[in-house]
């Protein structure tokens, strides 16, 4: 009968709730002048996510590319994390942003930001001896300046030598 299912329907109509989620929008900044860093330096990523008059709240993911590089809680609409492992090169960051469950809000996504990672310097000086004339040639050992991120010096240290041999005038050789 028709009558029972337009009364069906009413009552389904009747019993529906509109939720409104509201809109996000993300942007994204970093802590690095004109977002140039140096290998091995702390670079603070921090995402902005707006919603009209209302703070979100939930989570922000920072991607390198696609690689996950770090996750951050929302905080007055503000998360933030600092790393150190950008390889040296270009980097397009992004952040997305995933509400809480429940949460009325939609996901956002920023505009890629470009971080610059120069290289770090690393200088390998051979130690210097001084030695007595006649004496017998010493071992001369390298020194490194400018490892990162708990890089440390080779297990088996390059061979390092001197053209001197005993017996030579002395000099600085």
């Amino acid at each position: 009968n028709n009558a029972d299912i337009e009364a069906g329907i009413q009552a389904a109509v009747a019993d529906c709730q509109v939720i409104w989620q509201g809109t996000t929008t993300t942007t994204l900044a970093s802590s690095s002048p004109s977002s140039q860093s140096t290998y091995g330096e702390n670079v603070t990523l921090t995402a902005s996510v707006t919603a009209g008059t209302t703070t979100p709240t939930g989570t922000v993911n920072f991607f390198d590319g696609r690689a996950l590089i770090g996750t951050a809680v929302l905080s007055n609409g503000e998360a933030a994390i600092t790393t150190s492992v950008l390889t040296a090169g270009t980097h397009a960051i992004s952040a997305v942003y995933t509400p809480d469950p429940g949460a009325d809000f939609v996901t956002s996504t920023s505009a890629p930001i470009t971080q610059t990672v120069a290289p770090a310097p690393l200088t390998i000086t051979a130690s210097s001896p001084t030695v007595p004339y006649g004496s017998p040639v010493p071992t001369i050992f390298p020194s490194y300046a400018g490892l990162q991120n708990g890089a440390s010096a080779p297990a088996v240290p390059p061979a390092c030598a001197t053209t001197v041999a005993p017996g030579t005038d002395a000099g600085t050789y």
